[in-house]
């Protein structure tokens, strides 16, 4: 069964089923937070793995504590089986994905997907060997012994998203995290492979092995002693720092002010890269700092508390942002702040995707919606459509078509990102896109039943056929649209001459939810109506 899935989170859902009262361990506090179920109407029920057999009563949350703890040995295969349980007689489509963080620096590298069950029901369906796309359910554990992470997560109708609750919007979402505890069986330990392996504590020493020698010889071609790396780190020359992406230097020549003086450096999604912040003994002084920043986009913001910039009135100071390129930012009189978006290289295999943006006003609500048009993806798999208004962006836009991104106030500014979803830095940018009213006849806005000016449609709700009445606009021409919850493109149809009273749109191959049917009469009114298709469910 298809149904809307609502793009945004419902927070006080959250607070209300209670997650917050959990009490992590500091462990678990190092993760990303896990996703939370928003709607209490499908949750996993079961996870079966190893020596662990974990029931969870329905409606109940335990995301973001752990739920059982395995112990297996080193390079053991272990077979995963997750239960999922709706609430539903019809059923719906779920996806179940189950991370592995198996190096312990906090993020989930490795991951086993158990597919997609369409139709769940409140009977429950299983995901094992039998629904994963690449038919096997087995994972084969870590040759190293120690404790490791796991998180099944669940998502309504798939892909799954990623492994963390802000990967996903929407709130048809669930997930349970487990320890993995890999412990030597006694015969893990080859003591000559030239690996750290089994119950040893070094290569091919320790434990059952002969004694590791304690002592660095930082010339062997092997971690020892008390190095941090291979031959560096400890009593040996200090290990070299590799930045894998772009390195950028943040230079200040300070105001008499500099406690005033703060920057950071935010990525593409908001998330803060790089920042500091200075005290009044930097006052006249000067800072050179270099940051390794991934592959990407990002916005640098120099600020200044008092709202009167780093020059002139107090001293004359100034900024600069250099990276590979040459000068990326510069400054001194900006006010309370300034910002500056920038890209670092996205690499040779990019190829910018081709997008078109249009801005499309409705002036007597004060907003405007951009109409984004991908024509070509470029190289990426995936797009994501962003923007700097604040506006949330369209994740996992897969195909060439038309979407709209907004409301924007009328008198903003906004410039539309479109780039590929694992690469920021390969990216198509709109700019300065606003909602232009002073030469189009406003828009009404809409009334208690729905109805907006002499346009309307029927029935409504709808199971899949709606009609558009135009009877008022016989001889006008007209441009109509029908867009999805999330801006994207359903249908559009150019109407010339209007000489029927209705034009008629079938929805019968959508999901169920609400639509908006927008008509622009040329040279005239934009009229919008809200539709819904079979059951909203709240």
């Amino acid at each position: 069964m298809k149904r809307l899935n609502y793009a945004f989170t419902f927070v006080v859902a959250v607070v209300a089923m209670g997650i917050f009262s959990l009490a992590p361990s500091a462990l678990q506090a190092q993760y990303c937070t896990g996703p939370i179920n928003g709607f209490d109407d499908e949750w996993i029920t079961n996870v079966s793995f190893a020596d662990v057999d974990n029931s969870t009563a329905f409606g109940v949350s335990t995301a973001n504590q752990i739920n059982g703890t395995a112990t297996v040995t080193p390079g053991e295969n272990v077979d995963f089986t997750v239960e999922v349980t709706t609430d539903s007689d019809f059923g719906f489509d779920e996806a179940i994905v189950i991370y592995f963080d198996f190096d312990n620096d906090f993020t989930f590298e490795t991951s086993l997907d158990l597919g997609i069950v369409e139709d769940v029901t409140t009977a429950g369906a299983i995901f094992d060997a039998s629904t994963a796309p690449g038919g096997s359910n087995t994972v084969t554990m870590p040759s190293t012994p120690g404790t490791y992470r796991m998180r099944v997560v669940m998502d309504f109708s798939g892909p799954v998203p990623g492994p963390c609750d802000a990967d996903n919007t929407s709130g048809f979402k669930d997930s349970e995290d487990y320890e993995i505890v890999v412990q030597s069986g006694g015969g893990g330990s080859t003591c000559d492979d030239g690996i750290q392996n089994g119950d040893e504590t070094g290569v091919d020493c320790g434990g059952s092995c002969p004694p590791c020698d304690d002592v660095a010889t930082c010339d062997d071609g092997i971690q020892n002693g008390d190095e941090t790396g291979v031959d560096c780190g400890g009593s040996c020359p200090p290990c070299e720092e590799v930045c894998e992406g772009e390195e950028f230097t943040v230079n200040i020549n300070f105001d008499n002010f500099a406690s005033e003086t703060s920057w950071e450096i935010t990525n593409i999604n908001g998330t803060q890269a790089a920042s500091n912040a200075y005290d009044f003994t930097n006052s006249g002084e000067s800072t050179s700092e270099e940051y390794c920043l991934d592959v990407g986009c990002y916005e640098f913001t120099i600020f200044d508390s008092f709202g009167d910039g780093i020059c002139c009135g107090f001293g004359f100071g100034d900024y600069s942002l250099e990276g590979p390129g040459g000068e990326v930012a510069s400054g001194g009189n900006f006010g309370a702040s300034e910002t500056t978006f920038f890209c670092t290289d996205p690499g040779p295999d990019c190829v910018p995707p081709t997008a078109t943006a249009t801005a499309v006003p409705y002036c007597a609500n004060g907003v405007f919606m951009v109409q984004v048009t991908v024509s070509d993806l470029g190289s990426a798999n995936t797009l994501t459509i962003g923007n700097n208004g604040g506006i949330p962006a369209l994740q996992n836009v897969f195909f060439p078509r038309t979407y709209f991104v907004g409301p924007f106030d009328i008198d903003e500014r906004v410039d539309i990102y479109v780039y590929d979803s694992e690469n920021s830095a390969c990216i198509t940018i709109l700019e300065n896109l606003m909602g232009d009213c002073a030469s189009l006849v406003e828009a009404p806005t809409s009334s208690s039943n729905e109805a907006f000016g002499d346009v309307n449609v029927f029935p409504n709700p709808t199971t899949g056929v709606v009609n558009v009445n135009l009877t008022a606009l016989t001889g006008e021409s007209a441009h109509i649209r029908v867009m999805n919850t999330v801006g994207q493109l359903i249908e559009q149809r150019q109407v010339n001459g209007i000489e029927s009273a209705t034009e008629r749109f079938d929805l019968s191959g959508q999901q169920s939810g609400m639509y908006f049917i927008h008509v622009q009469v040329e040279g005239g009114d934009t009229y919008v109506k809200r539709v819904v298709l079979g059951d909203l469910r709240p």
